[in-house]
């Protein structure tokens, strides 16, 4: 069976994850209190992973992003990031 449209790619299907990571100032001892800052925020999973990765090393082939996402600000973020790459 050919492909749709005659061309061939991959297709990242999967979890599709935004990631909120607190870094603390330091590693703090029992009773004691660290300082918390903003978070870092990115997008993760292994589907957005696979399709960063191989968009940035250049990929001569289609690269679609599937999957199922909520209507907040995790999926705009999303949405950004893989029209970032060129993958919306």
């Amino acid at each position: 069976m050919s492909p749709a449209h005659g061309s061939r790619g991959i297709a990242c299907a999967g979890n599709w994850i935004v990631d909120h990571v607190y870094v603390a100032s330091h590693w703090p001892a029992k009773g004691d209190l660290a300082r918390v800052g903003r978070p870092a925020v990115g997008v993760g999973g292994g589907a957005a992973n696979v399709l960063t990765d191989l968009a940035s090393l250049g990929a001569r082939f289609p690269l679609a992003a599937v999957g199922c996402v909520g209507d907040d600000e995790n999926r705009r973020l999303i949405a950004a990031h893989c029209a970032r790459l060129g993958k919306s």
